[in-house]
Order: structure tokens, then sequence, then C-alpha cells
């Protein structure tokens, strides 16, 4: 959908000083942030934020409508345990988590900049390119194994009866919903 891409590391402040005028009112789509959300030893808000002002800048360099795909790891609280088909973009965050933190600090950042933005809360990400990550025994790999095979997945539940389990959106069904936003008011 993009006529041209700009690679760069975004940890470079050189990359600020590049002439951007080629790319005015070009989206800026911020996927940027550490994945290893369980390792403890990451400095998920240090690195988070960085990035984070950075995009903001170059979105106001560019005029451009900045996308941040951000993580349903902002909310806390009972609710967010089970599907969490009742979420709204107005419950309570108050990640558990550094890596939620991080996510929730990049939305406020974002937030105070002074830039057109939309953030995207995105649960449970299934991709076709987790089949091939073998230390990845979990239920994300099961399920699309079971799309390409049409084997049974059997979800575990707790002592409620409750599915152990959140909801879960397609990695094209992100990118359609992030072009969209392109055109929200």
């Amino acid at each position: 959908a993009c006529d041209q891409w700009i690679h760069g590391d975004l940890t470079d402040p050189k990359l600020l000083s590049d002439d951007w005028s080629d790319c005015r009112g070009a989206p800026i789509f911020h996927l940027a942030a550490e994945t290893q959300i369980y390792d403890r030893t990451r400095d998920f808000e240090r690195n988070s934020i960085a990035v984070t002002q950075t995009v903001c800048d170059l979105a106001r360099k560019t005029g451009g409508r900045l996308i941040l795909f951000g993580s349903a790891a902002v909310y806390s609280g009972a609710h967010t345990q089970y599907p969490a088909t009742s979420l709204t973009e107005l419950d309570e965050t108050n990640p558990a988590t550094a890596y939620g933190r991080s996510k929730l600090a990049a939305e406020e950042l974002i937030s105070q900049a002074d830039v057109d933005a939309v953030v995207l809360r995105l649960f449970g990400v299934l991709s076709q390119r987790l089949a091939t990550f073998p230390d990845r025994g979990n239920l994300i790999q099961a399920i699309v194994r079971a799309c390409k095979t049409g084997e049974e997945v059997i979800v575990a539940t707790d002592a409620s009866g409750h599915p152990s389990m959140r909801d879960y959106v397609l990695d094209e069904d992100i990118a359609k919903i992030a072009l969209a936003s392109l055109a929200w008011a």
C-alpha cells in the first residue's frame, strides 16, 4: 500500500537530521518495540520512550499520521484474565509488567506530542510466521497449526471453567485496520 519505505535506526539521532521533504504527509507505522516481553533484564521503558520520541519527531517533520501498534498489556484487572471481548479503550490501564508499562508510556508520550496519531491496542496476534518458531509450543502456534492441518485444539480452563486464553487477531486483519485508520477522523 506504500510507494516508498524508509528504513532507519530509530535510536540514531542522525536520522532526524535527514531531509524528510519527500515524505510530506506520509504515514508512519510505529511497530518498533522490545519483543522479548518476558525477559526481565530488558529496559522496556527506556527503549520504548527513546524510539517513540524519535517517531513523534518524525511525525512532526512530515505531518503524516502516526499509527502506533500498541498492546492490550496496558490493561489491568481481573477482567483481562479471560476472553477480553468486553474491554474498551476506557477501561483501567495499570499494566502489571514492564512491557505493558512501556507500551502505556509510549501512548502517553504520543498523546502529549501534538501529532496526528492513532493507537491500535492489539491482543494475541496470530501469524503464519509463528509456525516457524520451533521454541514456541504455545496456544498461538497450536491454533496456526490447526488452521493449516484441521487438527483439534483443546483449550485448557481454569478452576472456574473460564478458558485460559485471550481473544486473537490475524496479522492480515491488523494490516487492513492500520491502513483503514489512515482515513479515520
